[in-house]
């Protein structure tokens, strides 16, 4: 059985190859303050779902939001969409429909992986959902029925960061910060936050702290 550590590294490790870096973020946080959904994942990863699981869910949060006529579809689009070109998408209907076909797509690679045929994901186009804070705060809400509060604090937190060259200190990545400050992000772990700051050459913009029951 791999490690805690190793289990979270492999929750955000696909943000390697997907722009998904605030799903991951909000997932590891959970993974590692609640027990019931840790099984929930282990399990879960133990049939080697968790790809096609995390893709088939932000389409789930998207059709959600559009279902409600909710303005924050609206809002991850057009932040989405700030990334560059390859995420610029014109209208909420494509951006569900595009997320429903990623999905679709990750789940035939993985299928045909299981009949031996050597196909990676990492042959798959690029694909993101730029999250915003308040995005974050309601998915943790609306898809795991989990409150947060925005908080000066830099341990047990999704954290939000800039990049320190950006004058605008435009949000650019999630992380996981734990309770001890260790930082989870792109499949690594790095031993304090300000590590990751001055390693990475990111600085800490929000930090949103889960209400864990």
């Amino acid at each position: 059985m791999k490690s805690h550590t190793a289990e979270l590294n492999k929750i955000t490790e696909v943000n390697n190859k997907w722009g998904i870096c605030g799903f991951v973020s909000v997932l590891a946080a959970m993974y590692d303050n609640d027990l019931g959904f840790k099984g929930i994942m282990n399990e879960i990863e133990k049939k080697n779902h968790y790809k096609t699981r995390i893709i088939a869910e932000m389409s789930s949060y998207l059709s959600m939001l559009e279902a409600d006529n909710n303005k924050l579809l609206t809002e991850v689009r057009v932040f989405t969409s700030t990334f560059g070109d390859i995420y610029n998408i014109a209208d909420n209907k494509t951006f569900i429909e595009l997320t429903q076909q990623y999905a679709r797509l990750v789940d035939k690679v993985l299928e045909a992986r299981k009949r031996g045929e050597e196909i990676s994901l990492d042959e798959l186009h690029e694909f993101g959902i730029a999250m915003t804070p308040d995005s974050v705060q309601d998915y943790l809400y609306r898809m795991h029925n989990i409150k947060s509060n925005h908080v000066e604090d830099s341990k047990n937190i999704i954290c939000g960061c800039y990049a320190k060259n950006d004058p605008n200190k435009k949000l650019k990545h999630w992380i996981y910060v734990n309770g001890q400050g260790k930082v989870f992000t792109w499949g690594k772990e790095y031993i304090s936050l300000n590590e990751f700051e001055k390693n990475k050459g990111y600085s800490k913009l929000y930090g949103i702290k889960p209400i864990f029951k």
